[in-house]
């Protein structure tokens, strides 16, 4: 449980605005992972976070919440199935530049907090001002290696696969290859 207060800056377009506000947060976490473990084996956890942003300079005020919650399903060892769900909702009609974006992989993969992952498209190529996303993933390992080869400096320990499926949806815009913006609803 947290609460705390946030100073929030935004640089769109060289247009930058600031925010500051009272926010609530509340987090729970049962899963953990051993050096041995591809990524968490069993175990979920839940995120929720409400936040109030007032305007500094020359901007708009708004609250947002942000959700998310991940199950691991232990299978056959070192075989996990993964679900992560991952929620933003701005409640007042604000710029796209005041809600999330799209990234285009995990910076760490049991982190809890909402990242909005959708793999083979380009970072932050969607965004708006509400977005949910659902990332589900069956990791299993290849084949165990343990070794490395004479003096070089590296070491193979293990080959591991996965499976992934991603979604997203967005309530604000997203960038085409051809570098247009197309507006997206939810």
């Amino acid at each position: 449980f947290q609460i705390g207060v946030q100073h929030q800056e935004t640089d769109y377009f060289n247009s930058k605005t600031f925010h500051w506000g009272p926010y609530l947060q509340l987090a729970y976490i049962n899963y953990s992972q051993s050096i041995f473990q591809i990524s968490p084996e069993d175990g979920w956890g839940a995120y929720a976070r409400y936040g109030n942003n007032q305007n500094i300079k020359d901007s708009v005020n708004y609250d947002k919440a942000l959700a998310g919650i991940v199950g691991y399903l232990g299978l056959p060892k070192h075989h996990v199935l993964m679900s992560k769900i991952n929620a933003l909702m701005t409640f007042e009609t604000v710029s796209s530049r005041f809600g999330a974006s799209s990234s285009s992989q995990f910076y760490a993969s049991d982190l809890l907090i909402p990242q909005f992952i959708l793999r083979g498209y380009q970072p932050y190529q969607f965004y708006g001002r509400s977005i949910w996303n659902i990332n589900t993933e069956y990791r299993f390992p290849i084949a165990s290696i343990e070794r490395g080869f004479g003096t070089d400096p590296y070491f193979f320990k293990r080959l591991s696969g996965a499976v992934v499926v991603d979604g997203l949806g967005v309530e604000g815009g997203s960038v085409t290859e051809d570098k247009q913006f197309v507006s997206r609803n939810l």
